[in-house]
This record gives structure tokens, C-alpha cells and sequence, in this order.
């Protein structure tokens, strides 16, 4: 399974700002969605869980762009979301402020279309984190796909790990939940391939009681992570956040 296009989320009280961004990204093949002030782009992410990115102007009603940030950022759920902060004139100052919050960056408006796709692009590329999620039961797969996007991240499936492998080699995976029962390659193999390809991406197993493997076991072989069918759907999203802050801190580190 591909990922589905960018959606993207426009909060700018200014018509003619919002309409002239609104054309520029649907021609670069994004989707949109546009509100007129911060209390209206709260509401948009509160209904849609798709969204993307988040370009605000620093001036928005109803709460400035830097209410809107920090409000993203201390959401568990909204906490990896990129967010642009815009203006038509980027002090030093706000510049710091902005990024001091956690923005990717802070545009100057009006932007042009060449300039506007490469720092989307370049935001876009550490944007909210993709799952790839790894399991032979369809059903089970379309389940946890709709949680993972339900609690901020993205999400890619495969029913069988060979798929799996293609989709690591083609796509910028932040971590794999992976079933603790594939086949063909089996599921040990296939996170021993990950990690001898030197992907440095976290494997979360779904395993059942009845495993022949402990769990001591399994995460002594490489798993970082074990969740225990059947499983809460915030334990899951608990883990998946817990390994990915993990993994940013080390690499900072």
C-alpha cells in the first residue's frame, strides 16, 4: 500500500494570502484544508486526523500562530506534527520564538511556487512519523492502519514481509509493527534483515500469549518493543511514541 497524498491544513485570516497558498499547494498535488482563524484551525484537526502539516500565519485571530503551536506540540497525539508559521514580515526575533516552540520553519509571505515546494518538501521529510505496519490478516491490518493515523502518525501495509521489505527500501519508515507470525521470510528473519540493512528503525512484535518465544527472548534477538495480543490501542500508541522520542534523543545524542 502507497501513502496517501499530503494533506495539508491553511490558517490565515488574509483571503487573498490564503486563497494565493491554497492554489500554489493544490498545483503541487497536495490536499487543503483552509481556516480563517486559530479557533476554527483547532476545530479542522480535532475532525480530521489526516492533516499533515500545519502552515499558520503568526497574526491568526482568535489566538496567534505561537497559541496554535504550543498547543500542537503539547498534544500527545498532535506532538510530531510539522508546523509553518507565516508572516509578512519575519523579524529575528520571531523567527527564534517560532523555532524555540518546536515550528519546522517561518515563511515570509507572498512565497514563490519554487520556493514554497522546497521548504514543504524539506519539512515534509521529517514530518509526522510513518508506521509500516506488517500482519497477513487484513482485517486486523485495516484496524491498526485507522489507529495509527487516529493518534498522529502515518501509516503503510503490507500482508506479507516480502512486500514489507520493498516498502522499507522505497519509503522513509520511522518504525515497524511487525506480527510476531509472518512466513516467507518468517518474522525473526525479516527483523534480522532490518537490521543488518542498517535501517536503525525500531521493530514493535505483536505477539500472542501462546508464543514459543519469551519476551525476554525475543527483544535479546533484536525487537525493540513487544505488544501482547490482544493489545489496548493506547498501549500501542503509547509504545510507538515512547520508541520514536527514544530514537530522536539517541540521535541527537
Amino acid at each position: 500500500m502507497t501513502p496517501r497524498p499530503s494533506k495539508i491544513l491553511l490558517v490565515n485570516s488574509n483571503d487573498d494570502i490564503l486563497a494565493k497558498l491554497d492554489s500554489q499547494l493544490t498545483a503541487l498535488g497536495h490536499e487543503t484544508d483552509k481556516a480563517t482563524s486559530v479557533r476554527r484551525g483547532i476545530t479542522a484537526l480535532q475532525s480530521d486526523y489526516r492533516i499533515d502539516l500545519v502552515i499558520c500565519d503568526v497574526f491568526a485571530p482568535k489566538g496567534t500562530g505561537f497559541v496554535f503551536l504550543n498547543s500542537i506540540k503539547s498534544n500527545p497525539k498532535q506532538m510530531f506534527l510539522p508546523f509553518i508559521l507565516t508572516s509578512t514580515d519575519c523579524e529575528i526575533k520571531m523567527v527564534q520564538r517560532a523555532i524555540d516552540l518546536g515550528a519546522c520553519d517561518v515563511l515570509t509571505v507572498p512565497i514563490q511556487p519554487d520556493d514554497l515546494n522546497r521548504r514543504i518538501t524539506r519539512v515534509m521529510k521529517n514530518g509526522k512519523p510513518t508506521v509500516l505496519i506488517v500482519d497477513h490478516n487484513e482485517l486486523i491490518l485495516g484496524h491498526l492502519e485507522f489507529v495509527a493515523e487516529l493518534e498522529g502518525f502515518k501509516a503503510i501495509t503490507a500482508t506479507t514481509s516480502q512486500s514489507a521489505m520493498e516498502i522499507l527500501k522505497d519509503n522513509d519508515i520511522s518504525i515497524v509493527l511487525l506480527d510476531a507470525d509472518m512466513e516467507n521470510p518468517s518474522s525473526l528473519e525479516f527483523m534480522g534483515d532490518i537490521k543488518a540493512h542498517n535501517y536503525n528503525i525500531p521493530v514493535i512484535l505483536l505477539t500472542r500469549h501462546s508464543r514459543k518465544y519469551s519476551t525476554e527472548k525475543l527483544l535479546a534477538i533484536g525487537a525493540d518493543g513487544i505488544l501482547t495480543k490482544p493489545f489496548k490501542n493506547t498501549e500501542m500508541a503509547n509504545t510507538i511514541r515512547h520508541l520514536l522520542l527514544r530514537r530522536k534523543v539517541t540521535s541527537i545524542a
